[in-house]
């Protein structure tokens, strides 16, 4: 029994890790399979992957999914991360492909304890509390719930925090005269390379983020503590971090040389485009607007909930501010945790200070831990300003997943704040633990109410759901995997079950938007193949089955636009927060219909997956896709 509690006391934090890690797993996989979020840009990802599953290697592609409203894209490592999942799990189905998305959410949990771990480093407790940060990081509901589907940006806070890790590392390399601080400049490198394949914000505010922060430590170092760096290492470092880049974004350069340039070439004026978006409001009022979206983010991130709700102030044509009843009950509330936030960067501002008044006066005083927390604060600061003002021209419609990118900063942001009540306060113990309890409450109640939202998805419209900060609904409420499965069965099942089809019939649908796409997919995973086809509006096959799915308790929302005089109802059915409709052409759909044949005939054609292949290759252009098999077949 005594040897048995020795080593339970010897691998105590790895033994917590593994239960974190283990409840953290748990969270992930609840509910999943009838549950996953599977929608419009999921189905397109998925639809690669089935092509790469049954067409073979040559299939694989060069780049990964589009940096949102542009034709620049990514890098593929998504894909390469999801292809692989799908080929170990032997099918394509939206489940194989979300077990990246889960083992990279928690492998970031011990990669949140190192770095709390730094923070709390010389404090009282120092075992405890990166424990307890962590364990609130890896079930919080901001993360837990994106780490539920396949989606790029997801990956974001591991590749951060892989980030932060090694630029601290290399830091402390450099600091101690370390000739092997080449090999964590390549893990920079690296970890750049990763991070910047998963979403455009990463790809160009993070180089700015480094690059500013590495010259003020080296100021600090050169002025302060009389650090003398050797030119033969910084250009070694150097040659490392851009062989690390290179090598890691091979699959770019080779499509620049397939495609002519045609991907990078759009760059710049993809920044350019995002940044004029906005037409609707002015520079002063995104800025003003900008205001209060990283305080909204910090809040979001941490909690699981929205307790920052500011009012729109508009300038033009004359000044006004627009406060809803929402925003009117919280407004006090919002204004608190505004001089909040702000009082935590004060207080992240203020401990910087310190720190360099203490380096300018008394350098032979500063502990290494007092040097490792100068850097990890001028990194924080730096990197929640640029990710939050590079984006102000989008504070209007500013979406959580860009929050994605800052969660890990934020949530240090969190850790240096119980660091200093710790440090500062009598009773700080007491009152740091009760921000973790609450903050513990508050995430796993914002679980709660979003699982007990999916759950009731398939069985029944509630009709007005809240705005949900953290994954805000596509189309205002929840729609699951199972519903979509199911209609789609249903589709299937009343297609064949139609006596006056032919070999010339065709099943035609209409969706919402994002729904569309991932009913086609699992329409087209069953016998009927290529007879799948969408409409957008009016009929366009004369022999074709129609149905439509609109939201529940809106079934008005397809019968617009002229549509009530082409089809009638034949049969419908509710699938909870969407209904599905079987469709029948009336006289003036089958003239309508047959009015269209020739057009939709010459679409499809137009659409033929070689006929576009080899356009690309003769006349590359931004929106154009090159696979590996693409470079065999321009060097044959």
């Amino acid at each position: 029994m005594e040897k048995t509690i020795g080593w339970i006391k010897k691998y105590k934090v790895f033994l917590l890790m593994c239960l974190i890690l283990a409840f953290g797993l748990f969270l992930r996989l609840y509910g999943l399979k009838d549950w996953l979020h599977f929608e419009l840009d999921q189905a397109r990802d998925a639809i690669l992957v089935r092509d790469v599953l049954e067409k073979g290697w040559r299939e694989i592609p060069l780049l990964g999914p589009r940096a949102g409203g542009s034709f620049l894209h990514l890098g593929p490592l998504f894909y390469y991360l999801m292809i692989l999942s799908a080929w170990i799990a032997g099918n394509s189905d939206p489940i194989s492909m979300v077990w990246p998305s889960i083992f990279f959410g928690l492998l970031n949990i011990p990669l949140f304890y190192l770095i709390f771990r730094k923070i709390f480093s010389g404090s009282k407790n120092a075992h405890f509390w990166p424990l307890a940060l962590t364990f609130l990081a890896g079930t919080s509901s901001f993360l837990v719930t994106y780490d539920r589907f396949a989606w790029n940006p997801n990956l974001m806070p591991f590749f951060s925090s892989l980030v932060i890790l090694s630029f601290l590392r290399y830091l402390e390399s450099k600091r101690a005269s370390d000739k092997k601080s080449f090999y964590w400049a390549f893990g920079i490198g690296v970890s750049f390379a990763l991070i910047s394949q998963f979403h455009f914000l990463a790809a160009v505010a993070l180089p700015l983020i480094l690059g500013l922060t590495a010259f003020i430590v080296y100021l600090k170092e050169r002025y302060f503590l009389g650090w003398r760096f050797d030119f033969r290492v910084l250009a070694k470092d150097i040659l490392a971090f851009f062989l690390a880049f290179i090598v890691f974004q091979m699959p770019l350069w080779i499509n620049e040389w397939v495609s002519q340039g045609s991907n990078l070439g759009g760059f710049m004026q993809t920044i350019e485009d995002k940044q004029g978006k906005d037409k609707l409001h002015s520079v002063a009022e995104q800025l003003i607007q900008n205001v209060g979206v990283y305080p909204k983010a910090f809040y979001v991130s941490v909690t699981g909930f929205s307790l920052a709700n500011m009012p729109t102030i508009l300038l033009n044509p004359k000044p006004d501010v627009i406060c809803d009843n929402f925003c009117r009950e919280g407004l006090l509330l919002s204004f608190v945790f505004l001089i909040l936030f702000f009082g935590l960067l004060f207080g992240v501002g203020n401990k910087i200070f310190s720190l360099f008044t203490k380096l300018r006066t008394r350098a032979d005083k500063v502990s290494r831990t007092e040097n490792q927390h100068f850097e990890m604060l001028i990194l924080l600061l730096i990197w929640v300003m640029i990710a939050w003002w590079s984006l102000y021209s989008q504070s209007f419609n500013l979406k959580p997943r860009f929050y994605l990118f800052s969660v890990v900063p934020l949530w240090m942001l969190l850790a240096f704040s119980l660091r200093f009540f710790l440090d500062r306060i009598k009773w700080g113990f007491i009152f740091s633990l009760i921000i973790v309890l609450a903050l513990l409450g508050s995430n796993f109640y914002s679980l709660f109410l979003r699982f007990e939202n999916l759950k009731s998805a398939e069985l029944i419209d509630r009709y007005d759901y809240e705005g949900d900060e953290v994954f805000p609904f596509s189309e205002g409420y929840p729609v699951t995997v199972k519903q979509e499965r199911a209609i789609a069965s249903w589709m299937e099942e009343k297609y064949r079950a139609d006596q006056n089809k032919d070999e010339e019939s065709l099943l035609m649908f209409w969706a919402p938007s994002f729904y569309y796409r991932p009913i086609a997919y699992f329409l087209e995973d069953t016998e009927l193949g290529d007879k799948v086809n969408y409409f957008s509006n009016n009929p366009v096959w004369s022999k074709g089955k129609y149905f439509a799915v609109t939201r529940g308790t809106k079934p008005e929302s397809f019968f617009k636009k002229g549509r009530e005089e082409n089809f009638e109802v034949v049969d419908y059915r509710l699938f909870g927060t969407l209904a599905a409709y079987e469709l029948k052409l009336t006289d003036k759909g089958l003239e309508t219909a047959k009015k269209n044949e020739k057009k939709f005939l010459s679409g499809k054609k137009l659409k033929d997956p070689a006929r576009e292949k080899a356009k690309c290759l003769k006349n590359p252009k931004p929106d154009c896709r090159f696979t590996w098999g693409d470079i065999f077949l321009t060097l044959e």
